[in-house]
């Protein structure tokens, strides 16, 4: 009703959505600039490197797999330009704060992007596989914790594998150990989701179970 002063918790509860909304939005964007820059001429290593793995651009579209060029602050001038703030693109994990009061920086650089959704299909982070294989980092990162995204509570593909799961009417889904092979077993026909980078959670087995009948892991037979 007009005049009537609404309590200070809908104030901030409505306050909370603006700015989970302004973050899905930052990664919405993210991902179709990462998409847009593996078919760009600066794209041409990860497009190499994919199609050396059997994926084409059937599979880039169908799995939104993108490339994050090796730029420092490529994502954030080109979000920047798109409306978003420094602050909003580094609160969804896009770009990080630079060491000792240093400007902040892209994430992801040099590295095909995988997207991660939520069960609604929602953008909420990305992984990034490393592709100069002489650098000195990890061949493979993750988003960092975000309000959108928390490693430890996410399965990545768990949507498409719950919808590709009532369909074959699999016993349970597969758990395999990277974005590669979930992405290899889905084009076989097989239900399956990965961890993002992390040990399997409680949080994420409660996710399998939920998702119906018996999960199976099919995990690398490394230590880790």
């Amino acid at each position: 009703i007009t005049g009537v002063q609404l309590p200070k918790d809908d104030y901030e509860d409505r306050g909370d959505n603006d700015r989970r909304k302004r973050l899905y939005a930052v990664t919405a964007a993210a991902s179709k600039l990462f998409a847009t820059a593996l078919r760009s001429s600066g794209g041409a290593d990860a497009r190499k490197y994919l199609q050396g793995r059997g994926l084409g651009p059937e599979e880039w579209d169908r799995f939104a797999i993108g490339f994050a060029p090796d730029e420092w602050t490529w994502t954030i001038d080109k979000l920047k330009a798109e409306g978003f703030s420094q602050e909003e693109i580094v609160q969804a994990g896009v770009a990080r704060d630079g060491e000792d009061g240093k400007r902040a920086i892209d994430t992801f650089r040099g590295r095909v992007t995988f997207e991660i959704t939520d069960t609604a299909g929602k953008v909420i982070g990305f992984g990034g596989r490393l592709l100069d294989a002489n650098a000195k980092a990890a061949k493979y990162i993750n988003s960092p914790e975000t309000p959108l995204y928390s490693k430890s509570r996410v399965l990545y593909r768990l949507k498409q594998a719950r919808e590709l799961l009532a369909k074959t009417k699999a016993p349970g889904l597969v758990v395999g150990e990277g974005y590669l092979d979930v992405i290899a077993f889905e084009r076989a026909g097989i239900a399956a989701v990965a961890p993002c980078g992390t040990a399997v959670t409680d949080e994420q087995m409660q996710l399998l179970w939920r998702a119906g009948g018996e999960p199976v892991f099919s995990l690398d037979g490394d230590g880790a």
